[in-house]
């Protein structure tokens, strides 16, 4: 058995799409066991029975406890502790810091990440806050694993009158990750009543856990597309909804990811420093805000990124092309390990 451990399995489109290749990759490597992700099915954790645990992907790199007294770090990395007593080899995959996370918080958790037999992160800041708090082992800079997601053929695109404008903005960390910014979602709803004399909107939930507040709020003309994670190829499904837009506004970081892969346009909004604003940056791309963003701000934005978006795109399929590039060390990492 090779045990997954992530944040997949709770409904949200961008924990789900990176899962899902990630499993194809450890039955490659693993062709003879059977990959168990935590949460799904009703395998139990067994360190002495597994062949090896994954750390598989996504932000699980952050510091937070929960009412009930759950800390998020030990949640996660309690899982390779207790494999490594058992000699069975562990793995940390395309893992993301979030948050006010410090490297004395990783301090407690140092020998269980240098015993691990690879080490990758998705981004800059997650390799040197690793590197600050003493992991020497060596720690493989790469991007999430959502670069590596299988994308669907382009359908037919229908005739319109107006482009279409994707919508998948929220706050889905606030007070975990970063503080709630108030009015934001308010903001998100005064500039669409100004946009939608240009653009039909269309909103996209990503999680219905989060992601009601503003087509919620909305009363114009639209359509919306859910995340149904119980459907057949979900994922494949939500990616081919998503292609149905010409520009996308998003806080999303699955939403920046795949608006650039499937050269979509795109407005990114993200806390300062978070992950959205760092993937943004990654793919050297002109229009992100902030949270704290106003209306006209918004606004000016979304135009701009309309008015500009043949030449950005050259731009951000070269950062693509590279961020692609990236995301695959980690599946070498993996493949080469066994």
């Amino acid at each position: 058995m090779v045990y997954l451990v992530n944040t997949s399995g709770y409904g949200s489109f961008g924990d789900d799409s990176y899962a899902e290749t990630l499993k194809g990759h450890l039955a490659q490597t693993w062709p003879a066991s059977k990959i168990v992700v935590n949460r799904l099915g009703k395998t139990p954790f067994s360190p002495d029975a597994s062949e090896a645990v994954v750390l598989g992907g996504g932000g699980i790199l952050y510091r937070h406890t929960y009412d009930g007294g759950s800390d998020t770090l030990k949640h996660f990395l309690r899982y390779p502790a207790s494999a490594q007593i058992f000699g069975k080899k562990t793995l940390a995959l395309s893992l993301g810091v979030q948050g006010a996370l410090k490297s004395e918080h990783l301090g407690p958790y140092v020998d269980v990440l240098n015993a691990m037999n690879v080490r990758t992160v998705r981004d800059s800041r997650s390799a040197a806050i690793l590197r600050d708090a003493g992991v020497s082992a060596p720690v493989i800079e790469s991007a999430d694993l959502s670069y590596c997601v299988c994308l669907p053929e382009p359908a037919r695109r229908k005739s319109r009158t107006k482009p279409v404008l994707g919508v998948a903005v929220s706050q889905p960390d606030k007070g975990v990750i970063y503080d709630e910014t108030p009015g934001f979602e308010n903001r998100v709803l005064d500039a669409l009543l100004e946009l939608h004399r240009e653009f039909d909107i269309h909103f996209y939930s990503f999680d219905r856990r989060s992601d009601r507040t503003v087509h919620a709020g909305w009363s114009g003309s639209h359509q919306i597309s859910h995340y149904e994670p119980a459907a057949p190829d979900a994922v494949g499904r939500f990616l081919a909804a998503m292609r149905e837009s010409d520009l996308f506004l998003t806080s999303r970081l699955h939403g920046v990811i795949f608006s650039a892969r499937m050269g979509i346009p795109f407005v990114s909004i993200g806390a300062p420093d978070e992950k959205v604003e760092r993937e943004s940056q990654a793919l050297r791309h002109s229009f992100h805000l902030r949270y704290s963003t106003n209306t006209a701000e918004i606004v000016e934005s979304v135009r701009n990124a309309w008015a500009v978006r043949a030449q950005s795109a050259v731009v951000t399929q070269e950062a693509v092309a590279v961020r692609e590039a990236m995301a695959m060390k980690t599946l070498e990492a993996l493949h080469s390990c066994n």
